[in-house]
């Protein structure tokens, strides 16, 4: 009797153990999911791209379904709930070559933010497509910091005409302790992907 009562105990506690684990799972699936009240600035309909500014000035570039994009206007006030853009590489640009400007599929736009340093010229955020990617779900950027955020594993970019770029990295991308403010790097990017969006 007592053995029986012990397998029982041990069987519901691996259960138990089982349940958590796959809570646990369910949560760092949704840590990437973002609802963003924000403003559409652009409209891509061929590359199927969305440009929408938050209410902190961080300009996020979006990869959107036709759907979606037709039922988005420009000025547009909007919730946009989206699978966040994450690095999933990053290296300072002495560590790697530039990206391939001869595949460029944005400007070269610069920002100028009133600040001192870097110069207009160092804060150009330059995107190009990464050889074999037709999709543009993935981009090569190479941009300049204007803050990193340890702890978060969030680096924020100078972006294009005086905006921000706030870009989470992978938790398995190294070298993250070693960026700083000013320095220009050069990153993998995947896309942030639209779920819904509605008018505010």
């Amino acid at each position: 009797m007592r053995r029986q009562l012990f397998s029982f105990f041990v069987f519901s506690a691996a259960l138990m153990v089982s349940s958590l684990a796959f809570a646990q799972q369910e949560i760092a699936s949704e840590a990437g999911k973002v609802v963003l009240d924000a403003t559409v600035n652009a409209i891509d309909v061929e590359n199927r791209l969305l440009t929408v500014t938050g209410p902190d000035g961080n300009t996020i570039v979006i990869k959107a379904t036709p759907e979606i994009l037709g039922r988005v206007r420009i000025n547009e006030q909007i919730t946009i709930r989206y699978a966040d853009e994450l690095a999933t590489a990053l290296r300072t640009i002495n560590d790697a070559p530039p990206v391939n400007k001869a595949n460029a599929i944005e400007r070269e736009e610069t920002g100028g933010m009133g600040m001192n340093a870097p110069t207009v010229a160092e804060q150009t955020w330059v995107e190009a497509a990464p050889q074999g990617e037709t999709e543009l779900n993935t981009v090569e950027v190479t941009a300049t910091v204007a803050n990193v955020e340890y702890g978060r594993r969030i680096v924020t970019f100078y972006g294009p005409n005086g905006t921000m770029r706030n870009v989470r990295i992978a938790p398995g991308v190294q070298g993250l302790d070693a960026i700083q403010q000013g320095d220009r790097v050069v990153m993998l990017l995947t896309r942030a992907t639209a779920i819904d969006v509605k008018p505010l």
